[in-house]
């Protein structure tokens, strides 16, 4: 008997030991796991931080995108009635029989050819000297640095009772009797191109057609010659 409460004794003593063994085995490792689940949720935490960041700054590049294309949209309202403005606020207003046209990169000023000529010639009526002497002044003063381009045109009815050999001729004539009395007062002619363009740039009728244009390049140097 007593040998089989020995042998009891031992068997209990075997469970308890197995027991108290899987036991701490078990608390083990559900510390390992709680460890593990931490470290998951720290770094989800940061990708989830990061994520917000990415998006804060996607959100903040939109606003400047949007804040640029309305800085775009006002600047272009508001570039073509300046553009219109300056065409009608230039030293040349107010030039009378002076037609004015400014498309923002140079100025045209068109000038009948009955106001500068009689009928075939080219000598410069007193009047349109005067008138000349004005855009001369506007030159100097306003684009002293700019290429001055004079152009003459005529309509397109032959030369028949004149010493002109053809309109290409008469307007060449023109434009420089045009290009000496800008040159006369004061504007440098190194700034200053002359051209005959005869009949081949006809307006809606002939006596709009008859004429010289002087065109001021904006924002370009005067012609130089190379050596």
């Amino acid at each position: 008997m007593k040998a089989y409460m020995d042998g009891l004794c031992v068997v209990i003593m075997l469970l308890s030991v197995a027991i108290i063994t899987g036991g701490c085995t078990t608390l083990d490792d559900l510390r390992s796991e709680r460890d593990d689940l931490r470290r998951e949720n720290t770094e989800l935490r940061d990708e989830l931080q990061g994520a917000q960041a990415i998006l804060d700054a996607s959100l903040a590049s939109n606003r400047q995108l949007e804040q640029n294309i309305t800085n775009l949209q006002t600047g272009a309202s508001t570039q073509l009635p300046t553009l219109r403005a300056v065409g009608t606020n230039t030293g040349f207003a107010g030039i009378e029989n002076v037609e004015q046209i400014n498309d923002g990169r140079r100025i045209t000023l068109r000038i009948p050819g009955d106001v500068l000529f009689d009928s075939g010639k080219v000598s410069l009526k007193s009047t349109a000297r005067r008138m000349l002497d004005q855009i001369a002044r506007v030159i100097k003063s306003d684009y002293p640095g700019n290429t001055v381009y004079v152009n003459g045109f005529t309509d397109t009815d032959p030369i028949q009772r004149s010493k002109w050999k053809d309109n290409l001729e008469l307007s060449l004539h023109r434009a420089a009797s045009v290009h000496r009395r800008l040159q006369s007062q004061g504007v440098d002619p190194r700034q200053i191109v002359a051209a005959g363009l005869g009949q081949w740039h006809p307006r809606d009728t002939k006596p709009r057609s008859r004429r010289v244009e002087i065109v001021v390049e904006l924002g370009s140097g005067a012609l130089t010659s190379v050596d």
